[in-house]
Protein backbone atom coordinates (compact mmCIF):
# COMPACT_ATOMS: atom_id res chain seq x y z
CA UNK A 1 0.00 0.00 0.00
CA UNK A 2 2.85 2.45 0.49
CA UNK A 3 3.44 4.86 -2.95
CA UNK A 4 5.57 3.10 -5.68
CA UNK A 5 8.23 5.38 -6.62
CA UNK A 6 9.99 4.96 -10.12
CA UNK A 7 13.75 5.86 -10.73
CA UNK A 8 15.82 7.18 -13.78
CA UNK A 9 17.44 4.12 -13.86
CA UNK A 10 14.35 2.29 -14.16
CA UNK A 11 12.65 4.07 -16.72
CA UNK A 12 15.54 5.69 -18.56
CA UNK A 13 17.55 2.25 -18.93
CA UNK A 14 16.27 1.34 -22.67
CA UNK A 15 15.79 4.72 -23.57
CA UNK A 16 18.65 6.37 -25.99
CA UNK A 17 19.84 10.28 -26.04
CA UNK A 18 21.81 10.42 -29.05
CA UNK A 19 24.40 13.06 -27.63
CA UNK A 20 24.57 11.65 -24.56
CA UNK A 21 22.85 13.96 -22.77
CA UNK A 22 21.37 13.36 -19.32
CA UNK A 23 17.56 12.99 -18.87
CA UNK A 24 14.88 13.63 -17.11
CA UNK A 25 11.16 12.82 -16.82
CA UNK A 26 9.07 15.82 -18.27
CA UNK A 27 5.18 14.39 -18.25
CA UNK A 28 3.62 11.18 -16.61
CA UNK A 29 0.28 10.28 -16.54
CA UNK A 30 -1.71 6.93 -15.31
CA UNK A 31 -2.94 4.83 -18.25
CA UNK A 32 -5.29 2.06 -16.58
CA UNK A 33 -5.43 -1.30 -15.07
CA UNK A 34 -4.69 -4.30 -17.00
CA UNK A 35 -7.22 -6.76 -17.42
CA UNK A 36 -5.05 -9.13 -19.51
CA UNK A 37 -5.70 -12.79 -18.90
CA UNK A 38 -2.13 -13.96 -17.41
CA UNK A 39 -3.20 -17.10 -15.75
CA UNK A 40 -2.62 -20.25 -17.62
CA UNK A 41 0.58 -19.33 -19.77
CA UNK A 42 1.35 -21.54 -22.84
CA UNK A 43 4.73 -22.43 -23.20
CA UNK A 44 7.18 -19.78 -25.69
CA UNK A 45 8.96 -21.14 -28.13
CA UNK A 46 10.68 -18.66 -30.47
CA UNK A 47 13.34 -20.33 -33.16
CA UNK A 48 15.94 -18.52 -35.31
CA UNK A 49 17.51 -21.52 -36.96
CA UNK A 50 16.69 -22.12 -40.26
CA UNK A 51 15.18 -25.46 -40.82
CA UNK A 52 15.65 -25.83 -44.25
CA UNK A 53 16.92 -23.90 -47.79
CA UNK A 54 13.54 -25.24 -49.49
CA UNK A 55 11.10 -22.36 -48.52
CA UNK A 56 8.82 -22.99 -51.56
CA UNK A 57 8.76 -26.70 -52.60
CA UNK A 58 6.76 -25.92 -55.45
CA UNK A 59 8.75 -23.70 -56.85
CA UNK A 60 12.09 -25.60 -55.64
CA UNK A 61 14.32 -27.83 -57.26
CA UNK A 62 16.76 -29.39 -55.25
CA UNK A 63 19.77 -31.63 -56.50
CA UNK A 64 23.27 -32.96 -55.35
CA UNK A 65 26.02 -33.65 -57.24
CA UNK A 66 29.98 -34.41 -56.23
CA UNK A 67 31.74 -31.26 -55.28
CA UNK A 68 33.31 -30.67 -59.40
CA UNK A 69 30.01 -30.95 -60.75
CA UNK A 70 29.70 -34.55 -61.51
CA UNK A 71 27.49 -37.21 -60.17
CA UNK A 72 27.00 -38.92 -57.11
CA UNK A 73 28.43 -42.29 -56.61
CA UNK A 74 26.12 -45.35 -57.50
CA UNK A 75 25.83 -46.63 -54.15
CA UNK A 76 24.82 -43.34 -52.36
CA UNK A 77 21.43 -42.34 -52.78
CA UNK A 78 19.82 -38.46 -52.54
CA UNK A 79 16.14 -38.06 -51.25
CA UNK A 80 15.82 -34.48 -52.39
CA UNK A 81 12.70 -34.29 -50.19
CA UNK A 82 14.12 -35.48 -46.80
CA UNK A 83 17.65 -33.98 -48.22
CA UNK A 84 19.08 -37.10 -46.75
CA UNK A 85 22.10 -39.39 -47.78
CA UNK A 86 21.72 -43.00 -47.27
CA UNK A 87 23.62 -46.16 -49.34
CA UNK A 88 25.50 -49.55 -48.49
CA UNK A 89 29.02 -48.21 -48.48
CA UNK A 90 31.23 -50.14 -50.65
CA UNK A 91 34.50 -51.97 -50.13
CA UNK A 92 37.23 -50.77 -49.84
CA UNK A 93 36.32 -47.68 -48.30
CA UNK A 94 36.26 -44.70 -50.10
CA UNK A 95 37.85 -41.94 -48.52
CA UNK A 96 35.30 -38.51 -46.92
CA UNK A 97 34.26 -36.45 -49.85
CA UNK A 98 32.39 -33.24 -50.73
CA UNK A 99 28.86 -32.99 -51.80
CA UNK A 100 27.35 -29.84 -53.45
CA UNK A 101 23.57 -29.03 -52.83
CA UNK A 102 21.75 -26.70 -54.95
CA UNK A 103 18.87 -25.52 -54.52
CA UNK A 104 17.36 -23.52 -57.31
CA UNK A 105 14.04 -21.01 -56.78
CA UNK A 106 12.05 -19.91 -59.71
CA UNK A 107 9.78 -16.86 -58.74
CA UNK A 108 6.21 -18.01 -59.85
CA UNK A 109 5.47 -14.27 -61.03
CA UNK A 110 8.59 -12.88 -62.12
CA UNK A 111 10.02 -15.87 -63.54
CA UNK A 112 13.51 -14.90 -61.91
CA UNK A 113 15.46 -17.98 -61.28
CA UNK A 114 18.21 -18.03 -58.08
CA UNK A 115 20.21 -20.65 -56.69
CA UNK A 116 21.99 -21.13 -53.42
CA UNK A 117 24.47 -23.64 -52.89
CA UNK A 118 25.96 -25.43 -49.91
CA UNK A 119 28.39 -28.10 -49.51
CA UNK A 120 28.86 -30.91 -47.19
CA UNK A 121 31.32 -33.39 -46.36
CA UNK A 122 30.10 -37.82 -46.53
CA UNK A 123 32.19 -40.05 -44.36
CA UNK A 124 32.15 -43.39 -45.70
CA UNK A 125 33.30 -44.80 -42.84
CA UNK A 126 30.55 -43.73 -40.62
CA UNK A 127 28.46 -46.62 -42.34
CA UNK A 128 25.68 -46.90 -39.94
CA UNK A 129 24.89 -43.34 -40.37
CA UNK A 130 24.76 -43.96 -44.27
CA UNK A 131 22.78 -46.79 -43.73
CA UNK A 132 20.00 -45.10 -41.70
CA UNK A 133 20.23 -41.92 -43.77
CA UNK A 134 22.53 -39.06 -43.46
CA UNK A 135 20.61 -35.65 -43.00
CA UNK A 136 21.74 -32.25 -43.81
CA UNK A 137 21.54 -29.60 -41.52
CA UNK A 138 21.55 -26.02 -42.25
CA UNK A 139 23.58 -23.36 -40.00
CA UNK A 140 21.26 -20.63 -40.61
CA UNK A 141 19.73 -17.88 -38.74
CA UNK A 142 16.68 -17.03 -41.02
CA UNK A 143 15.58 -12.92 -40.80
CA UNK A 144 13.08 -10.28 -42.09
CA UNK A 145 13.95 -10.06 -45.44
CA UNK A 146 12.66 -8.26 -48.32
CA UNK A 147 12.03 -4.31 -48.67
CA UNK A 148 12.98 -1.96 -45.75
CA UNK A 149 15.84 -0.12 -44.34
CA UNK A 150 19.82 -0.20 -42.91
CA UNK A 151 21.21 1.39 -41.09
CA UNK A 152 24.33 1.70 -38.07
CA UNK A 153 25.10 3.21 -34.81
CA UNK A 154 27.26 2.68 -31.82
CA UNK A 155 25.22 0.15 -28.91
CA UNK A 156 24.60 3.27 -27.64
CA UNK A 157 22.67 5.11 -29.96
CA UNK A 158 25.50 7.28 -30.53
CA UNK A 159 26.35 7.92 -34.22
CA UNK A 160 29.37 6.34 -35.56
CA UNK A 161 32.75 7.75 -34.82
CA UNK A 162 34.18 10.21 -37.44
CA UNK A 163 36.40 7.65 -38.88
CA UNK A 164 33.73 4.95 -39.33
CA UNK A 165 31.19 5.12 -42.46
CA UNK A 166 28.37 3.04 -43.56
CA UNK A 167 26.87 2.18 -46.72
CA UNK A 168 23.08 1.63 -45.99
CA UNK A 169 22.62 0.60 -49.90
CA UNK A 170 25.65 -1.67 -50.01
CA UNK A 171 25.19 -2.69 -46.65
CA UNK A 172 29.19 -1.95 -46.30
CA UNK A 173 30.99 -0.38 -43.57
CA UNK A 174 34.38 1.61 -44.81
CA UNK A 175 37.12 3.64 -43.43
CA UNK A 176 36.52 7.47 -43.83
CA UNK A 177 40.16 8.73 -43.70
CA UNK A 178 39.63 10.95 -40.29
CA UNK A 179 42.19 9.69 -37.86
CA UNK A 180 40.64 7.86 -35.08
CA UNK A 181 41.39 9.76 -31.61
CA UNK A 182 44.94 8.82 -30.09
CA UNK A 183 43.77 5.07 -28.22
CA UNK A 184 40.16 4.99 -29.19
CA UNK A 185 38.87 2.53 -28.35
CA UNK A 186 37.43 -0.56 -30.49
CA UNK A 187 33.93 -0.04 -31.72
CA UNK A 188 30.54 -1.53 -31.09
CA UNK A 189 28.31 -1.33 -33.98
CA UNK A 190 24.78 -2.38 -34.18
CA UNK A 191 23.27 -2.81 -37.66
CA UNK A 192 19.78 -2.78 -38.08
CA UNK A 193 17.36 -3.58 -40.12
CA UNK A 194 13.86 -2.14 -40.01
CA UNK A 195 11.55 -3.70 -42.37
CA UNK A 196 9.09 -2.11 -44.09
CA UNK A 197 5.50 -2.73 -42.57
CA UNK A 198 4.41 -2.64 -38.75
CA UNK A 199 3.94 -6.33 -38.75
CA UNK A 200 7.58 -7.38 -39.18
CA UNK A 201 10.52 -6.37 -36.25
CA UNK A 202 13.35 -4.50 -36.34
CA UNK A 203 16.23 -6.67 -35.49
CA UNK A 204 20.09 -5.76 -34.90
CA UNK A 205 23.43 -7.34 -35.51
CA UNK A 206 26.51 -5.82 -33.52
CA UNK A 207 29.83 -6.42 -34.34
CA UNK A 208 33.23 -4.85 -33.38
CA UNK A 209 35.59 -2.38 -35.20
CA UNK A 210 39.05 -1.50 -34.43
CA UNK A 211 40.16 1.50 -35.36
CA UNK A 212 43.43 0.89 -35.94
CA UNK A 213 42.76 -1.93 -38.52
CA UNK A 214 41.72 -2.42 -41.74
CA UNK A 215 38.09 -3.25 -42.08
CA UNK A 216 38.32 -7.38 -42.92
CA UNK A 217 35.99 -8.17 -45.70
CA UNK A 218 34.39 -11.02 -43.56
CA UNK A 219 32.91 -8.14 -41.50
CA UNK A 220 30.90 -7.06 -43.98
CA UNK A 221 30.36 -10.44 -45.29
CA UNK A 222 27.91 -10.72 -42.13
CA UNK A 223 25.85 -8.01 -44.22
CA UNK A 224 25.41 -9.36 -47.56
CA UNK A 225 21.96 -10.38 -49.14
CA UNK A 226 21.74 -13.80 -50.85
CA UNK A 227 19.53 -13.43 -53.64
CA UNK A 228 18.42 -16.67 -53.04
CA UNK A 229 16.49 -15.82 -49.50
CA UNK A 230 16.07 -12.21 -50.83
CA UNK A 231 13.61 -13.81 -53.35
CA UNK A 232 11.62 -15.18 -50.88
CA UNK A 233 11.72 -12.10 -48.61
CA UNK A 234 14.17 -13.71 -46.27
CA UNK A 235 17.70 -12.41 -44.74
CA UNK A 236 20.35 -15.15 -43.25
CA UNK A 237 23.07 -15.25 -41.20
CA UNK A 238 25.62 -18.29 -41.28
CA UNK A 239 26.90 -20.11 -37.98
CA UNK A 240 30.25 -21.52 -38.64
CA UNK A 241 30.66 -25.35 -37.22
CA UNK A 242 32.54 -24.17 -34.06
CA UNK A 243 31.38 -21.02 -33.08
CA UNK A 244 30.06 -20.88 -30.00
CA UNK A 245 26.35 -19.56 -29.47
CA UNK A 246 25.25 -18.16 -26.57
CA UNK A 247 22.17 -15.88 -25.17
CA UNK A 248 21.53 -13.40 -22.84
CA UNK A 249 19.55 -10.31 -22.69
CA UNK A 250 20.19 -7.24 -24.74
CA UNK A 251 21.52 -5.48 -21.73
CA UNK A 252 23.87 -7.90 -20.85
CA UNK A 253 22.19 -9.42 -17.75
CA UNK A 254 21.48 -13.09 -17.61
CA UNK A 255 17.99 -14.68 -19.33
CA UNK A 256 14.78 -14.67 -16.83
CA UNK A 257 14.98 -18.05 -15.13
CA UNK A 258 11.95 -19.30 -16.92
CA UNK A 259 13.03 -18.83 -20.09
CA UNK A 260 15.48 -21.27 -21.80
CA UNK A 261 18.42 -21.05 -24.75
CA UNK A 262 19.62 -24.07 -26.49
CA UNK A 263 22.55 -23.06 -28.86
CA UNK A 264 22.16 -26.45 -30.97
CA UNK A 265 18.51 -25.10 -32.03
CA UNK A 266 19.12 -21.23 -31.60
CA UNK A 267 15.86 -21.64 -29.84
CA UNK A 268 14.05 -19.59 -26.52
CA UNK A 269 11.70 -22.08 -24.71
CA UNK A 270 9.51 -21.39 -21.42
CA UNK A 271 6.63 -20.40 -19.31
CA UNK A 272 6.54 -16.93 -18.76
CA UNK A 273 5.46 -16.10 -15.34
CA UNK A 274 1.47 -15.31 -14.36
CA UNK A 275 2.05 -11.38 -14.89
CA UNK A 276 2.82 -9.00 -17.20
CA UNK A 277 6.30 -9.93 -19.17
CA UNK A 278 5.51 -7.67 -22.40
CA UNK A 279 8.64 -8.07 -24.81
CA UNK A 280 12.10 -9.14 -23.48
CA UNK A 281 15.05 -8.22 -26.06
CA UNK A 282 17.68 -10.71 -26.23
CA UNK A 283 20.85 -11.22 -27.93
CA UNK A 284 22.41 -14.57 -29.59
CA UNK A 285 26.20 -14.16 -29.34
CA UNK A 286 28.06 -16.18 -31.56
CA UNK A 287 31.82 -16.31 -31.32
CA UNK A 288 34.81 -15.99 -33.53
CA UNK A 289 35.35 -18.88 -36.21
CA UNK A 290 38.60 -20.14 -36.60
CA UNK A 291 37.74 -22.25 -39.40
CA UNK A 292 35.55 -19.94 -41.66
CA UNK A 293 36.99 -16.82 -40.62
CA UNK A 294 34.13 -15.35 -39.42
CA UNK A 295 34.33 -12.51 -36.97
CA UNK A 296 32.44 -12.92 -33.70
CA UNK A 297 28.88 -11.06 -34.21
CA UNK A 298 25.54 -10.65 -31.95
CA UNK A 299 21.89 -10.81 -33.14
CA UNK A 300 19.73 -8.35 -31.00
CA UNK A 301 15.94 -8.63 -31.52
CA UNK A 302 12.74 -9.41 -29.34
CA UNK A 303 11.20 -11.82 -28.07
CA UNK A 304 7.33 -10.72 -27.62
CA UNK A 305 5.76 -12.43 -24.95
CA UNK A 306 2.47 -9.75 -24.34
CA UNK A 307 1.47 -8.56 -27.47
CA UNK A 308 -1.21 -5.57 -26.06
CA UNK A 309 -2.15 -3.95 -23.50
CA UNK A 310 -6.05 -4.31 -22.38
CA UNK A 311 -6.43 -1.19 -19.65
CA UNK A 312 -9.60 -0.12 -18.08
CA UNK A 313 -9.91 2.97 -16.02
CA UNK A 314 -10.12 2.89 -12.01
CA UNK A 315 -9.79 5.74 -9.60
CA UNK A 316 -7.73 6.14 -6.62
CA UNK A 317 -4.54 6.05 -8.68
CA UNK A 318 -2.64 9.46 -8.72
CA UNK A 319 0.74 10.22 -10.49
CA UNK A 320 2.85 12.86 -9.26
CA UNK A 321 6.20 14.04 -11.69
CA UNK A 322 9.48 14.77 -10.61
CA UNK A 323 12.63 15.83 -12.45
CA UNK A 324 14.31 12.40 -11.01
CA UNK A 325 11.32 10.53 -9.81
CA UNK A 326 7.64 9.52 -10.40
CA UNK A 327 5.89 8.98 -7.62
CA UNK A 328 2.32 6.72 -8.21
CA UNK A 329 -0.29 6.36 -4.82
CA UNK A 330 -2.75 3.36 -5.48
CA UNK A 331 -5.99 2.44 -3.48
CA UNK A 332 -5.52 0.84 -0.82
CA UNK A 333 -5.23 -2.93 -0.99
CA UNK A 334 -4.99 -3.07 -4.97
CA UNK A 335 -2.78 -5.53 -6.66
CA UNK A 336 -2.25 -6.51 -10.25
CA UNK A 337 -0.70 -4.82 -13.44
CA UNK A 338 -0.97 -1.00 -13.98
CA UNK A 339 0.71 1.54 -16.90
CA UNK A 340 1.70 4.41 -16.63
CA UNK A 341 3.03 6.85 -19.78
CA UNK A 342 5.89 9.37 -19.68
CA UNK A 343 7.79 11.64 -21.72
CA UNK A 344 11.70 12.62 -21.37
CA UNK A 345 13.64 16.05 -21.69
CA UNK A 346 17.37 16.28 -21.62
CA UNK A 347 19.45 19.11 -20.66
CA UNK A 348 18.81 20.94 -23.57
CA UNK A 349 15.06 21.13 -22.90
CA UNK A 350 14.32 18.81 -26.13
CA UNK A 351 11.45 16.77 -25.19
CA UNK A 352 10.36 13.03 -26.90
CA UNK A 353 8.50 13.17 -29.47
CA UNK A 354 6.46 9.74 -28.70
CA UNK A 355 5.58 8.46 -25.04
CA UNK A 356 7.29 5.81 -23.42
CA UNK A 357 4.70 3.22 -21.09
CA UNK A 358 5.49 1.50 -18.15
CA UNK A 359 3.84 -1.14 -16.97
CA UNK A 360 4.06 -2.49 -13.21
CA UNK A 361 3.15 -5.51 -11.36
CA UNK A 362 1.68 -4.92 -8.21
CA UNK A 363 2.20 -8.42 -6.50
CA UNK A 364 -0.21 -9.64 -3.89
CA UNK A 365 1.10 -9.45 -0.35
CA UNK A 366 -0.46 -10.61 3.24
CA UNK A 367 -2.64 -8.34 4.95
CA UNK A 368 -1.56 -7.93 8.76
CA UNK A 369 -3.72 -9.19 10.84
CA UNK A 370 -5.65 -6.61 13.32
CA UNK A 371 -5.44 -6.97 17.36
CA UNK A 372 -8.28 -5.13 18.51
CA UNK A 373 -7.92 -4.78 22.57
CA UNK A 374 -9.51 -6.97 24.88
CA UNK A 375 -10.62 -6.06 28.57
CA UNK A 376 -12.01 -8.45 31.59
CA UNK A 377 -13.02 -7.84 35.18
CA UNK A 378 -12.11 -9.95 38.06
CA UNK A 379 -11.99 -9.67 41.99
CA UNK A 380 -9.02 -8.65 44.10
CA UNK A 381 -6.75 -11.64 44.41
CA UNK A 382 -9.11 -13.45 41.82
CA UNK A 383 -8.45 -15.85 39.49
CA UNK A 384 -9.43 -15.35 35.74
CA UNK A 385 -9.03 -18.05 32.87
CA UNK A 386 -9.65 -17.54 29.25
CA UNK A 387 -9.31 -19.59 25.94
CA UNK A 388 -7.11 -18.58 22.61
CA UNK A 389 -10.24 -18.32 21.21
CA UNK A 390 -11.88 -16.03 23.48
CA UNK A 391 -8.89 -13.90 23.35
CA UNK A 392 -8.91 -13.87 19.34
CA UNK A 393 -12.66 -13.46 18.91
CA UNK A 394 -12.48 -10.02 18.25
CA UNK A 395 -9.27 -10.17 15.90
CA UNK A 396 -9.17 -10.25 12.43
CA UNK A 397 -7.46 -10.88 9.14
CA UNK A 398 -8.22 -9.78 5.79
CA UNK A 399 -6.82 -12.71 3.97
CA UNK A 400 -9.32 -15.00 6.43
CA UNK A 401 -5.70 -16.85 7.90
CA UNK A 402 -5.74 -18.48 10.72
Amino acid sequence: DLPISIIPAEAFANDLEPEGDVIFFETAKFLGVLQNDFTNRSEVNFESELQSPILDAANTVVTATLDDGSELPSWLNFDATELTFNGTVPEPVPEVFSVMLSFTYTDPVTGEVVTYEDSLAIDPADAQALADGFVYELDLIGLAGGSGTWSAELWTGHPLPGWLEFDPNNQEFSLSGMEPDANESVARVRVAFTPDGSDTATYSIEVRIDPDKAIHSNINALFDIDPYFAAQSLNILKIADDAVVSAQESNLTPLPDWLAFDPETLSFTGTPPEKYVGTIQVRVDVGASAGTDQPAFALIRDIVIDEGLELTSEGGFTVTVFDELIDLIRPEDFYGALAIEYTARDTKGAVSEDPAIIVINVEAQPELPDANDDSFEVLEDGQIEFTLAELLANDGDDDGDS
